[in-house]
């Protein structure tokens, strides 16, 4: 059954179409969704994954950001620095082959189209729907700072994913585990599962 069609201001669908960069965005979707009906297996997912570190972070910052932040601090300054939107533009065909990243594209297609996204991630989704209504202008930092916890509190199992699988990637590439401050003695994902759950108790704590 085809979504409703929401009737956003237009100014708030200017906004969303230029920070997607709209003609690309859509042909890179409608090629991935024609290259592959269904998203395939956690191989794509590994595809995937090594496009969005290699071509959406930047080394020197990600070193940076793990070898100066604290432990409390270094989930929160990594994982607000993943950027989906490049994902979908420079990652494309790999993100619509992978089931998690594939349910992304579709929502962040139904918001470039005034569409209704599906609402398996309802709190994520209604927050960030709010960010865009309340004020255009501030709408990355309001779902940085408002959103971004309910991606990791069980709201968003397939974002989640996501971000366990990029952070996992880095934490491999940087021996995250045996930073002084870390200090891990499993694995990559288990640590970011560990600092996930501190992530939100922090979060909450601030609401």
């Amino acid at each position: 059954m085809k979504s409703e069609r929401v009737n956003y201001p237009v100014k708030l669908l200017n906004f969303i179409l230029s920070i997607m960069n709209s003609y690309l965005f859509v042909l890179i979707v409608s090629i991935g969704f024609a290259e592959s009906s269904s998203p395939k297996s956690s191989t794509s997912c590994s595809l995937m994954t090594s496009c969005a570190v290699e071509k959406c972070l930047d080394r020197g910052m990600v070193g940076r950001i793990i070898t100066e932040s604290s432990r409390d601090e270094v989930f929160g300054n990594l994982v607000e620095k993943f950027d989906m939107v490049c994902i979908a533009a420079k990652c494309g065909n790999e993100c619509s082959q992978c089931k998690h990243c594939h349910y992304a594209l579709e929502q962040m297609s139904a918001l470039a189209q005034g569409e209704k996204t599906s609402g398996l991630c309802p709190k994520l989704e209604t927050c960030v729907f709010n960010c865009l209504t309340e004020d255009v202008s501030k709408v990355l930092s309001c779902v940085a700072t408002r959103c971004n916890v309910h991606c990791y509190d069980g709201d968003c199992p397939s974002c989640k994913m996501i971000s366990r699988r990029i952070f996992s990637n880095i934490c491999k590439q940087h021996s995250m585990t045996t930073q002084p401050q870390i200090k891990y003695e499993g694995t990559c994902p288990n640590l970011f599962m560990e600092l996930a759950d501190d992530y939100v108790a922090m979060k909450k704590k601030k609401l």
